[in-house]
């Protein structure tokens, strides 16, 4: 079990480290770097700031809907593949103990969790890449 532990660490270092350097490779080449990706779409009317955290419940207004589906949806979607997918299950019952267990299960939300917002994130860089290059 230690040896597999130690595998799905790797593999969730690895899948992070790569997500970082593609974030980095963005980053480069787009003009300006972070600063002009986020005026580059703010220019494109993308990124509406004073939308952004506000809830409407009767507006359907992308921005704002989009933030509360990443925070509560991905969530709770991640949490309900956590918690059901055949794997996660066997690896949680192989567990020798409840504090085993529960460790395994914060640290695969915690690793899970950065992954999506690393995601996110380098998805908001191509876009800001690609409205630059008018593509």
């Amino acid at each position: 079990m230690r040896l597999r532990a130690d595998t799905d660490a790797i593999q969730s270092i690895a899948m992070i480290a790569g997500v970082v350097v593609c974030l980095i490779c963005t980053l480069n080449k787009i003009e300006g770097g972070l600063s002009g990706m986020f005026t580059t779409l703010k220019d494109a009317d993308m990124l509406q700031y004073h939308e952004l955290l506000a809830f409407h419940p009767t507006r359907h207004s992308p921005p704002a809907e989009s933030v509360w589906a990443l925070g509560f949806g991905v969530g709770i979607l991640s949490l309900a593949q956590m918690a059901t997918d055949q794997l996660a299950v066997q690896r949680f019952l192989t567990a020798k103990d409840l504090g085993n267990c529960v460790r395994s299960f914060v640290y695969s939300s915690t690793f899970s969790g950065l992954f999506t917002i690393l995601m996110g994130f380098n998805s908001l860089c191509i876009l800001g890449f690609y409205k630059q290059q008018r593509l």
